[in-house]
């Protein structure tokens, strides 16, 4: 009786999942023709808030006091060089910088410490005039005119007066093109430092950050995704004991990655800096599911 009871009864009926694989592969062969052509429409969003949740307060507020004043549409140029800064050459280059920046396209405002906007009152009257006349060639005088403004010091020069930084404001970007049209705009500023500048540069700011952010970011990836998925082939030839079964792990694999990948291209969401981490995620993650899956088959073999 233990021994009939331990038997498997042939005449027991199939689970529903198995009398209806093919209906199940018809509808994963129509869900991949949907969903997968959608890796050619997908786009980055390098905003490094657009991850964070949009309804938190915290976050509202902040997008909102960021919206009013523009504190994330600020890009950051510093300038040192190795003689005098507050030489009038010097002065003069960093006013012609400046100037070259301010015409470039989406750049809105630009300020540098040579027009840098000084108001006085003379004779009763409020006259405002840049910081540094345009001309003035004594070098002493640009220095005690610069280094004695407090709203100067600190902000668009460093209190020795060996360093300065230009501050460009840029248009807010947003859409599908966000992502290009910054790159653009940053790459058109980073061009003009180094046309019109001969000395140390370093950029900073908002749109900076989430530039080198996001490119990082890819670079990983890029890097990471052939020795994620190297190490998946190999662990899955040793463990299953099979290149085929190894092949058939990766391609299983992929075609998850592909299927999350197309659904946030087809549905217009944007990848940012966090989910772009999906795909090397799903490697391995996937990998090991279906080393469990595949090993399952091979014992029941």
């Amino acid at each position: 009786m233990a021994r009939m009871s331990s038997e498997v009864d042939s005449s027991a009926p199939e689970p529903l999942v198995v009398r209806a694989r093919w209906v199940v592969l018809a509808l994963l062969v129509v869900l991949c023709a949907w969903l997968v052509p959608g890796v050619s429409t997908l786009h980055h969003d390098d905003d490094v808030l657009a991850f964070l949740p949009p309804e938190d307060p915290d976050v509202v507020a902040f997008r909102e006091v960021a919206d009013r004043f523009g504190m994330l549409e600020v890009a950051l140029i510093g300038l040192r060089s190795e003689d005098p800064l507050l030489a009038p050459e010097r002065t003069e280059q960093v006013r012609t910088l400046a100037a070259r920046i301010s015409e470039l396209p989406g750049v809105r405002l630009v300020l540098s410490y040579p027009e840098f906007p000084e108001a006085k009152v003379e004779n009763d009257t409020l006259v405002v005039r840049s910081l540094v006349p345009p001309g003035t060639k004594d070098p002493e005088e640009i220095r005690r005119r610069v280094l004695s403004n407090p709203d100067a010091v600190g902000n668009f020069i460093s209190p020795d007066g060996e360093a300065a930084a230009i501050f460009a404001y840029l248009t807010p970007a947003s859409g599908p093109e966000r992502a290009a049209l910054r790159g653009e705009q940053l790459g058109a500023i980073r061009a003009a430092v180094s046309e019109h500048w001969d000395q140390e540069a370093f950029y900073g700011g908002a749109p900076f950050m989430e530039m080198a952010a996001s490119t990082a970011s890819r670079e990983d990836i890029e890097r990471l995704s052939p020795i994620v998925i190297g190490v998946l082939v190999v662990a899955s030839a040793l463990l299953l004991g099979s290149i085929t079964a190894a092949g058939l792990n990766l391609v299983i694999t992929g075609l998850g990655v592909a299927l999350i990948v197309g659904a946030h291209g087809r549905f217009g969401e944007p990848f940012t800096i966090v989910s772009s981490t999906t795909p090397v995620m799903m490697v391995a993650l996937g990998g090991a599911f279906g080393m469990h899956m595949l090993a399952g088959f091979q014992r029941q073999g």
